[in-house]
């Protein structure tokens, strides 16, 4: 794992610049078109790029493992150790081309099957370190993706009238603070020689910190600026230099990258508290790999599901400004309350979660430890 750190940074920081930048490419290519259907145009077309890519380049992406069956080879001289000069590749050719599809396969390993195997990916989803992990990550995950699918039906009506590039121009700080934080967390990461329970619950505490200032302040900024145009009158809601203008969209962006923020600070810990769990229960290497891939695989799945139903339930919760308020409030409390009961969890009861682990995922078999009758007693 601790080789990969580099790699898996890289990954998560090229995935969280895409999703971010997005909106904001998307909104400088509708600032001078005439339709605002020209950065789906954008997107299909980088499709038509990544798609081909993910599906010959992810089946290549397996290697061989050393396991205690191998048999290393002992250098007979000293040059064995001299390093070499990678082979040239040389220009592609028809020929290359063809020997590659020929030899690509379609799956990254191949075993033989059997119950054990197949139960390992529906246990480690019900594994409890990976639904506890579910639990304290879920709601800054979905109120981000639910508050950024509701800013064009908050900001579009009067007394705001945000256009396209207006509303694009919204993920600026989303983008930079996302981006700053996964640089952040990944050099946090090469620093300790193992993670933790002191590591887990500062991550937690502080992800927690920044979602849940952000979803409040968000809300409760929207909400204020809102509820203050019934002293003034209705009708100064419906002018342009009334109570829209008194509404400060940079700092709106900013809460919002508050929220992004602590998004990524809680994914920090996601990786880290599934590998020392994996590490206590698996007994080599092949399976705890296996094990690291199918929990972050549960709790990636988990999360997007709910995450689905909150962006389908939040647009019809905030067209009334009460409404707003309501689930911002119940959305950051909870998530005070949470993020300290899981901080409290992992402090106290760190080894019993992974011993559950073990036990649901079938890794640890308790049978085998019983009383046995001592030596001295058939005296």
């Amino acid at each position: 794992e601790h080789e990969r750190n580099v790699r898996i940074t890289v990954y998560n920081l090229l995935s969280v610049a895409t999703t971010w930048g997005a909106p904001l490419l998307g909104g400088l290519a509708s600032r001078n078109a005439a339709r605002f259907t020209v950065q789906f145009e954008v997107i299909n077309a980088l499709q038509i790029v990544a798609v081909p890519l993910l599906v010959f380049g992810a089946p290549e992406t397996s290697f061989e493992r050393w396991f205690s069956f191998s048999m290393a080879q002992t250098p007979v001289s000293s040059v064995s150790w001299t390093s070499r000069y990678p082979k040239p590749l040389g220009k592609p050719s028809v020929e290359n081309v063809k020997a590659y599809l020929r030899t690509m396969k379609p799956f990254s390993f191949s075993v033989d099957p059997d119950l054990a195997t197949l139960l390992q990916g529906p246990r480690a989803f019900v594994a409890p370190t990976t639904l506890l992990l579910v639990v304290v990550t879920f709601m800054p995950y979905c109120a981000v993706w639910g508050l950024t699918e509701s800013l064009s039906l908050l900001f579009s009506p009067m007394p705001w009238m945000l256009n396209e590039s207006a509303i694009g121009s919204l993920m600026a700080a989303p983008f930079v603070f996302a981006v700053v934080t996964v640089c952040g967390v990944g050099f946090y990461r090469k620093r300790p020689a193992d993670h933790t329970p002191y590591d887990t619950v500062s991550i937690l505490a502080a992800g927690t910190a920044l979602a849940a200032a952000g979803i409040l302040a968000f809300g409760l900024e929207t909400y204020g600026v809102m509820s203050a145009s019934g002293a003034s009158g209705p009708a100064d809601t419906f002018t342009m230099d009334g109570v829209g203008a008194r509404l400060s969209f940079p700092l709106l962006s900013f809460l919002l990258g508050l929220l992004a923020a602590g998004v990524a600070v809680l994914d920090g810990a996601v990786r880290p508290v599934i590998w020392r769990s994996t590490q206590f229960t698996s007994s080599n290497m092949g399976v705890c790999l296996r094990n690291v891939a199918d929990m972050h695989a549960g709790v990636a799945c988990w999360r997007n599901l709910l995450a689905g139903v909150f962006v389908m339930v939040l647009p019809n919760t905030v067209v009334v400004w009460a409404g707003l308020k309501a689930i911002i409030v119940g959305l950051g409390v909870t998530q005070i309350l949470v993020g300290a009961g899981m901080c409290g969890a992992w402090w106290f009861y760190d080894d019993y979660v992974r011993g559950l682990d073990g036990r649901v995922m079938g890794l640890v078999d308790l049978s085998m430890v019983r009383r046995a009758g001592s030596f001295f007693d058939t005296d």
